[in-house]
């Protein structure tokens, strides 16, 4: 048995593949190409929990950030607001909450995706389908979803059905057309669902967080001055003074901060391109399904896999 790889290398495992494929291109048709689609977009897709808790944390970040900014909060207390219980969070893990709820069914729903996408792989391999019989039951936990629609929830319980039935039935490559053409609608929908909610409700979370957090060290620098003003003026025979120091600490780590965000923005925004991608790749596979073998219908396969290892790049940066 291979040893099971990390998501950075097997990301980088994929790109090699690329590269070799880009340079013996045109040899023998074994489906090579649909693999390495199939194999970059799961590599990439496995990282994805990291986004999916970030999206409660960002939103505890910010709530920390607004019990902060009231008057009559010291801010040399605000380390205590990283205990989640604190009396003063309560509000906060209210508005945070639709969030934790959401968590673990986005990250059922993004496995779905990329266990088909593993699937795939393994029929374009002529090999039998590597199954985590737990995603047959994800139709269940999607239920209720608030994140995703009734539609989409519907769309995802569907292709986990169907990744119990290859397995079960045991599918191999003469079935791996049927699989495309049937589960094409599922793919399509889950994809533009799943990057609906990343380039939009978790980049809006980021922004609102970045909000509470340049309040936050407005309110630093101000009660720096005044301490500052109340110290050094006292200590220089009451010359108004301002220690310039402290303000340049609190410039230095909220830069940082911010930079940190910019990031993950970014990381969300390369993986909704990687679901688009994934989506479109998919249905160029499904569109010319009776013709997999064909050179123009693995060019296209191919493409859309080194657009996915371009993007990935950015993605890991922040997960």
């Amino acid at each position: 048995m291979r040893p099971a790889l990390n998501g950075s290398k097997r990301i980088h495992a994929v790109g090699v593949l690329l590269v070799a494929l880009s340079v013996v291109h045109g040899g023998c048709v074994d489906l090579k190409e649909v693999r390495a689609f199939a194999a970059t977009a799961s590599a990439v897709g496995d990282r994805f929990p990291g986004l999916a808790r970030d999206l409660h944390d960002s939103c505890m970040a910010q709530q920390r950030y607004i019990v902060a900014q009231r008057e009559d909060f010291r801010v040399d207390q605000f380390a205590d607001l990283n205990d989640p219980a604190h009396p003063l969070l309560e509000a906060g893990r209210k508005t945070c909450k639709l969030y934790e709820d959401e968590q673990e069914r986005l990250i059922k729903a993004n496995a779905t995706l990329v266990s088909y996408m593993k699937s795939m792989g393994d029929l374009a391999a002529d090999d039998l389908t590597n199954f985590d019989k737990g995603i047959g039951a994800f139709g269940s936990a999607l239920a209720g979803a608030q994140l995703l629609s009734e539609a989409e929830s519907g769309a995802i319980a569907k292709l986990a059905s169907s990744l119990a039935r290859m397995a079960a039935e045991g599918y191999r490559r003469k079935q791996l057309k049927d699989v495309i053409k049937q589960a094409n609608p599922d793919v399509a929908i889950a994809s533009a669902a799943l990057a609906r909610i990343v380039s939009k409700n978790y980049v809006l979370q980021l922004e609102n967080e970045r909000v509470a957090m340049r309040e936050y060290y407005r309110k630093l620098a101000l009660e720096s001055v005044r301490f500052s003003h109340l110290a050094v003026t006292h200590a220089n025979g009451e010359t108004d003074v301002t220690n310039p120091v402290p303000l340049d600490d609190l410039k230095t780590k909220f830069e940082a901060k911010n930079a940190a965000i910019n990031t993950k923005i970014a990381g969300a925004q390369a993986y909704a391109k990687v679901l688009a991608a994934v989506a479109a790749g998919h249905q160029e596979l499904a569109d010319h399904a009776d013709q997999l073998t064909s050179q123009a219908v693995l060019s296209a396969a191919l493409a859309e896999a080194k657009t996915i290892q371009a993007l990935a790049t950015e993605f890991l940066k922040a997960f």
